[in-house]
């Protein structure tokens, strides 16, 4: 006799939920970032409440491109997401440029309020950043609006 095993409502939405925490895959920017391909993630999609992490962003722009590090990348965060920014932003600079390291992230840390339930949020900001054009000798400021995914335990 065979078995067959279904999900039940609960587990089938528990199990679409927690697929959902993987971050959202590389965006390709449009508009006014078309040379930029940007990837935002979290460091960690399952947190405490009062716990910490970091939003690693990473930037990969088109040949003849770079992304400032000063002005330095910006960030901050909707109150709906009941997170605050931590001290500072760690921005990896290239010592021979002077320009973003794009080989690492840039680490926006943030601390989730200590009061939150249980069960999933998302945590929504913008970034703010500079990259300019090699060749032609122009910059872009650009505000990217972002949105993750987290589960608080």
């Amino acid at each position: 006799m065979s078995h067959t095993r279904f999900l039940t409502i609960p587990a089938l939405a528990s199990a679409l939920s927690l697929a959902a925490f993987s971050g959202p895959p590389p965006v390709r920017a449009q508009g006014a970032d078309e040379h930029l391909v940007i990837s935002i993630e979290s460091a960690a999609d399952t947190l405490r409440a009062g716990g910490s992490s970091e939003i690693l962003l990473r930037f990969t722009p088109d040949k003849g491109f770079h992304v400032n590090a000063v002005p330095p990348v910006g960030f901050s965060l909707d109150p709906v997401s009941a997170a605050t920014p931590g001290d500072s932003v760690i921005v990896p600079r290239d010592s021979s440029t002077g320009y973003m390291d794009l080989r690492r992230p840039v680490r926006l840390p943030f601390i989730m309020a200590k009061s939150l339930p249980a069960g999933p949020r998302q945590l929504r900001g913008t970034v703010t950043f500079y990259y300019c054009s090699d060749e032609e000798g122009w910059c872009r400021r650009v505000k990217r609006p972002f949105s993750l995914p987290l589960f608080i335990r």
